[in-house]
């Protein structure tokens, strides 16, 4: 790689990161929002589970495999 194809390299490197940064920032929000959200759900899910008349075992497994079921990780695949 000569001299001037590694400067533009790094010109361009210069430009892009500092504007990557701000939308890293948005989607790390975004996603800790999503989890959040995601988790205040299966708690609802279990206590209506609770209320109504399904064993605590049960409903403990049936409100984490609803939380699961929206993480990122299943969505890559």
């Amino acid at each position: 790689m000569s001299r001037n194809e590694m400067a533009t390299g790094l010109s361009y490197l210069w430009k892009v990161v500092p504007r990557s940064i701000p939308v890293m920032a948005r989607l790390g929000i975004s996603y800790m929002k999503f989890r959040s959200a995601s988790k205040k759900a299966g708690k609802k899910f279990e206590e209506e589970l609770l209320s109504r008349g399904v064993d605590a075992d049960v409903a403990k497994e049936l409100a984490k495999l609803y939380v699961d079921s929206s993480k990122i990780e299943r969505f890559e695949r």
